[in-house]
């Protein structure tokens, strides 16, 4: 049985225990994901408690790496192997996570939005396959920022939940270590030479005005960071013989590759303890900001009703 961690303490602790042995905290399981209240309105989701529980207990490396566990658990249940191409393959894997279907107007090769992948399906297969890892890396940051949530709170997954996490990954820079991330996870699963960082440059020109030098770099670093751990999740589905027959695809394609945006790849990393402490600044932050101001409710309103048209 897997032992749980303290949120409190990080004190290692049997599954049995209700309390930790060391400091005397409720444990929270990752069993009340599914058996937890639930937030059926903003006014549920910013209260008091919910504030307290966002900035007085922290995230721990234990807790993160259940939670990726827990993502990874989630996948694996419900992965259904109906692909024989390596698109299909692919694509089996994020029907695994979201939902996905195909687009055929807009300049766009595909974009997240809502709980939704959409992908242009005049695209080579290569390129579909370089575009469905991108968004649905989009998707697993955005679930392991939910079930932060959802572990801190003891609620389940609701609208609620995905749209104010996802409007959190929209948002200034923390936009910008989504999309970075986004790149460098695609970039691990595609031929060297297909690495391409357009959407990211393309935020980073319109904040230019906004963000300083350090303040990229710590984006780019969390951002590559976080990669790291989505990458090794996905190697348990896009294995060593999923990788070569992506490569094969790209040969049969015959896309001319382009080395130009390599140097955008960094190899530098944050501990963990800073991963979580940047992970849990905008979702404590944007909470006070929200219970703060009245009108940032009605902007998550609205992004609510969007985001429920979507998933009807």
């Amino acid at each position: 049985m897997t032992e749980i961690y303290c949120s409190k303490c990080g004190e290692k602790n049997s599954p049995t225990k209700d309390y930790c042995i060391n400091c005397g905290s409720v444990l929270r399981k990752l069993d009340n994901f599914k058996v937890g209240d639930k937030i059926t309105s903003f006014e549920d989701m910013f209260t008091q408690k919910h504030k307290e529980q966002l900035n007085e207990i922290p995230l721990t490396n234990e807790i993160y790496e259940l939670i990726l566990n827990n993502i990874y658990e989630t996948g694996k249940k419900s992965l259904k192997n109906k692909g024989s191409t390596a698109l299909e393959k692919v694509a089996d894997v994020v029907e695994a996570y979201a939902k996905w279907s195909y687009k055929s107007k807009g300049g766009e090769l595909g974009f997240y939005s809502a709980n939704n992948i959409k992908l242009d399906d005049r695209l080579n297969d290569s390129v579909q396959i370089a575009t469905l890892i991108h968004e649905l890396s989009h998707h697993l940051l955005a679930e392991i920022h939910e079930q932060i949530l959802m572990y801190f709170w003891e609620v389940e997954k609701t609208y609620e939940i995905e749209v104010f996490v996802q409007y959190i990954l929209a948002s200034g820079t923390v936009h910008l270590m989504n999309e970075y991330c986004a790149h460098t996870v695609e970039g691990r699963f595609i031929p060297h030479g297909y690495q391409n960082y357009g959407s990211f440059n393309s935020i980073l020109e319109e904040q230019k005005d906004e963000l300083d030098h350090d303040t990229v770099v710590i984006s780019l670093v969390l951002g590559n960071t976080i990669a790291e751990d989505i990458i090794h999740l996905l190697e348990h589905f896009i294995d060593e013989d999923l990788r070569h027959e992506i490569k094969q695809q790209y040969n049969k394609d015959q896309l001319p590759p382009s080395y130009s945006q390599i140097g955008m790849e960094t190899t530098d990393m944050m501990d963990g303890n800073s991963r979580n402490e940047l992970i849990m600044g905008p979702l404590a932050g944007s909470f006070d900001a929200a219970m703060k101001n009245p009108d940032f409710k009605n902007v998550l309103n609205e992004f609510l009703d969007t985001f429920k048209s979507f998933n009807q």
